[in-house]
């Protein structure tokens, strides 16, 4: 017997993680035939145009904080510091990547950075994948999204590269990136 289902639905089964802030949440993709769609649910948190959290010195989120200080270390060109908000694993793979020259360009957008918002975040067992919006020029045009791949540690979080293989970090966040892009 053959059981067609008109919404696939893929549920996140999450491990230990210390956010502590988010809800369930469910987003319907509309696929190319009005009849069916791609329904993710999720814990995590997405906002609105109106609802995006800065990221700053005061925020108050423990993922809008660290990742205030993740565009700080990248804007100051500083390579321990921003290695040390790397995990230990990624640390030995980073560093000798971290050229003169690299370090410098990386500096040069972060220093651009007018603004930056957190526009959201799924939880995904010991990881969160955050979904920031930057704002370069003052929103004459050049804004972006980013996403952070982020891993709790026993401290807090570390910027990660382990979910560069994984299926959905690769397909499905990149696109719920570009259904949540406020352009």
């Amino acid at each position: 017997m053959r059981v067609l289902y008109s919404t696939i639905t893929f549920l996140l089964i999450l491990l230990n993680t210390n956010v502590g802030y988010a809800a369930e949440q469910k987003v319907v993709f509309p696929m190319s035939s009005n009849d069916k769609s791609l329904t993710l649910e999720f814990k995590g948190e997405i906002y609105d145009n109106k609802t995006l959290l800065p990221i700053s010195d005061k925020s108050t989120h423990a993922v809008a904080a660290f990742l205030n200080v993740v565009i700080k270390a990248n804007a100051s060109g500083d390579k321990s510091a921003i290695l040390n908000l790397w995990t230990e694993k990624d640390k030995k793979v980073m560093e000798p990547a971290m050229s003169k020259r690299a370090i410098e360009h990386s500096a040069s957008l972060f220093k651009n950075m007018k603004s930056s918002s957190l526009m959201g975040y799924i939880e995904y067992g010991d990881y969160i994948i955050c979904y920031v919006y930057h704002d370069i020029n003052n929103g004459q045009g050049e804004t972006y999204l980013k996403e952070y791949p982020l891993k709790s540690t026993p401290n807090g979080y570390a910027m990660t590269n382990e979910l560069s293989s994984d299926t959905f970090f690769s397909q499905i966040s990149y696109k719920l990136g570009k259904h949540i892009w406020p352009r």
